[in-house]
């Protein structure tokens, strides 16, 4: 009796579903659908506005934006290559490689900069006159005060080749004073006497003696005995010959 009456429950309830299953089925066709008929006039119209244009017009990309578009492909290449797959990259990591062109930026400004401070060509200039203004007078000071070969002998004891070399030229230099060959001033450079030559006969010694002295001197070249020897004989035939002017 009592699974007769579950199964009489059951009955009714199915029945009452299907009978909203065909309840939600039911179309309404009691009302027609209005077509809208859309004459020529109205259609040139709406083409007319703005609003109703759907036409994508292709703008023309100028080269800088090429160029910038290039750079940005080569930019984000790199990364990959370096890092892998960025959209896979996440944290403090994503934020230094989004600001990474900011970050190399600022490096550059700072090396600029620093680059400015190290090489200022005024303070470079400042310092070159400034030391070539000592030299001059310490040269000028030898050249009218002091007992030059008296010198050359004492850095040959001391094998100063160097030292020894620079005294023999500046000799040379003060033998050209003394017999008025040059207009000896203390202002004056080893060139603007070598200019002063030009039309003399000792014109081509005093420039290949010249050219040693700035080499050796200036450049701070070390010289041995033997290589002080061979540069004593040019030495030694351009002082006589300036002994020789002077004695005629």
């Amino acid at each position: 009796m009592k699974r007769l009456f579950f199964f009489f429950v059951m009955v009714c309830k199915l029945s009452f579903c299907l009978a909203q299953e065909e309840q939600k089925l039911i179309i309404d066709t009691s009302q027609k659908e209005e077509k809208q008929i859309v004459g020529e006039n109205q259609l040139k119209e709406y083409r007319s506005q703005k609003d109703f244009n759907y036409i994508e017009e292709e703008q023309d990309i100028s080269w800088w934006q090429n160029f910038k578009r290039w750079l940005n492909d080569i930019y984000h290449s790199i990364l990959e290559f370096l890092f892998g797959d960025l959209e896979n990259v996440g944290g403090i990591f994503k934020w230094f490689i989004a600001n990474l062109p900011y970050i190399i930026l600022g490096f550059v400004i700072l090396f600029v900069i620093w680059l400015f401070i190290k090489l200022n060509p005024a303070k470079d200039k400042s310092y070159r006159q400034q030391a070539a203004e000592v030299i001059l007078s310490e040269e000028d000071k030898i050249i009218t005060q002091e007992d030059i070969p008296a010198l050359i002998n004492s850095a040959l004891s001391e094998k100063n080749y160097r030292l020894a070399f620079r005294y023999y030229y500046l000799l040379i230099i003060k033998n050209l004073k003394n017999s008025s060959i040059i207009d000896y001033r203390q202002e004056k450079t080893n060139h603007d006497y070598l200019d002063e030559l030009v039309k003399t006969d000792f014109y081509t010694d005093f420039k290949v003696l010249t050219n040693w002295y700035d080499y050796i001197w200036y450049g701070n070249f070390e010289l041995n005995q033997f290589q002080y020897q061979n540069l004593e004989v040019r030495l030694e035939s351009l002082k006589n010959k300036i002994t020789k002017k002077q004695a005629s």
